[in-house]
């Protein structure tokens, strides 16, 4: 999310909303099903609760099912501008449950959208603004996007979006392991320009499937204004492969690792919220995909556990639903409207919109672990 330095945000509080969440009124939130939770930072004091899955290098085990590559325009979007160029590659993740296990999508792209420079336009979930999505059907002729709508409320896709960086095409050495000749090919074809529009980058998309319900499948690309520009088959891999490869953390975040992270735990109530006081820890990273404002950024990491049991299928059609934000201010004297962290000036859409999480009731608990797209 493109935000602000670790530097900004270490006197910012942390925000872990319940499933249905409304304003809060001269420091005072409404009633039980519009409370939120604030943390108050405090290094001096150690964690309740012993973390497990906060740490960039422990990552699971991803099934690579298949590959989506030589993209074609669709027929709304003949521009006459290049196709886009890349690969995109699918793999499937399984959480304790359904609603927890999902899709990892692997991308590296060249032509897409410059105006995808600041993000995709608009605020809130939904639309596909600048979007990568996994639809069914064939590029000639596909249906919808690919989600459980029984272990899931809201279309992830969504909230998956890229962001255009500028690049000269002899500063790209290759977009993927044996394309060089096809990237030689394309940079003859544009000698008239040398420069491209890229994205490149790894997110994990809660789906609710399984990976066996992943077989005619595709990836379309969108332009700014949601128009689809591009689209490829995803060509589903003759045998399963296993592979370690990290599915946020590291590959979108890789600088984080070299970074000291904010730590946000020792959790307090807020007036309104009746529910136990959540336990846990939040991990803040540095991100940078790029080498532009808009692609700087933090990567939220998480384990909680008393979180709201009625996030069990993740976000719900409510602002701030089952949400984890960072916000101005301090638990003490909470803002009377949510001040969400994020430069306006660089990206169009607010990126806190997208960071919720999944909760999973255990024989004694409501947890939830995970990290933000």
């Amino acid at each position: 999310m493109a935000v602000s330095t670790l530097r900004s945000l270490a006197a910012a509080s942390l925000a872990v909303a319940a499933a249905a969440i409304g304003p809060c009124i001269d420091g005072t939130c409404a009633a039980a099903d519009a409370a939120s939770l604030l943390q108050r930072p405090d290094e001096g004091r150690n964690s309740m609760w012993k973390v497990h899955n906060s740490d960039p290098e422990a990552d699971p085990t991803l099934v690579v099912l298949g590959v989506a590559e030589h993209f074609e325009q669709t027929g709304v979007y003949q521009t006459g501008d290049p196709d886009v160029f890349g690969k995109v590659t699918v793999s499937a993740f399984k959480g304790p449950n359904m609603a927890n296990s999902g899709m990892q999508l692997c991308y590296n792209l060249l032509d897409v959208d410059r105006e995808c420079e600041r993000g995709p336009a608009g605020s809130g979930l939904g639309g596909s603004s600048c979007g990568i999505q996994l639809r069914s059907g064939t590029c000639a002729e596909w249906g919808e996007t690919l989600w459980s709508r029984s272990e899931r409320v809201v279309d992830p896709w969504g909230c998956i979006t890229y962001v255009a960086q500028e690049k000269k095409f002899e500063d790209i050495a290759d977009v993927d392991d044996g394309d060089e000749p096809a990237l030689v090919e394309r940079r003859s074809a544009r000698a008239d320009s040398s420069v491209t529009y890229s994205t490149k980058g790894t997110v994990s998309v809660y789906t609710g499937l399984a990976p066996e319900s992943i077989k005619d499948a595709v990836v379309v690309i969108h332009d700014h204004y949601g128009a689809p520009m591009s689209c490829a088959p995803v060509v589903i891999k003759g045998k399963k492969t296993t592979t370690t490869a990290a599915p946020a953390l590291v590959a979108q975040g890789h600088a984080a690792a070299h970074f000291r992270p904010l730590r946000a735990t020792n959790f307090v109530k807020m007036p309104g919220w009746t529910g136990k006081t959540v336990w846990g820890e939040v991990l803040i990273f540095e991100r940078k995909d790029g080498n532009t404002a808009a692609t700087l950024g933090q990567l939220l990491t998480w384990d909680l556990e008393d979180v709201d049991n009625g996030c069990a299928k993740g976000q719900k059609h409510f602002e701030r639903s089952c949400g984890i934000q960072v916000e101005e201010g301090t638990c003490d004297s909470p803002p009377s409207a949510p001040t969400d962290m994020w430069d306006k000036d660089v990206v169009d859409r607010n990126p806190w919109d997208c960071i919720s999480y999944t909760s999973l009731w255990t024989h004694r608990t409501v947890k939830a672990a995970g990290r933000s797209i």
